[in-house]
């Protein structure tokens, strides 16, 4: 974990975060760390409020996979 906090600077693709709010498995916070810490301009964080830590199986997965193909299709291929 401490080699990944240190090298998300390094980080310059576009990036979409996600995050379930009830992960009980880890430090939500490491969204907000991710989010702020990548150095690209082209992100995006997107916080599901109903799902825990597997969030593409949990109660918002379809919202998920929406949100990633979204995120996805307006890239410049």
């Amino acid at each position: 974990i401490a080699d990944v906090r240190n090298n998300v600077d390094m980080i310059y693709s576009p990036t979409f975060v996600v995050q379930a709010r009830h992960d009980h498995m880890i430090n939500t916070e490491s969204a907000n760390i991710i989010y702020n810490e990548v150095e690209t301009d082209d992100k995006q964080l997107k916080w599901y409020e109903e799902s825990g830590h597997v969030i593409t199986l949990d109660k918002e997965r379809d919202l998920v996979h929406q949100d990633v193909y979204e995120f996805l299709e307006k890239l410049d291929w």
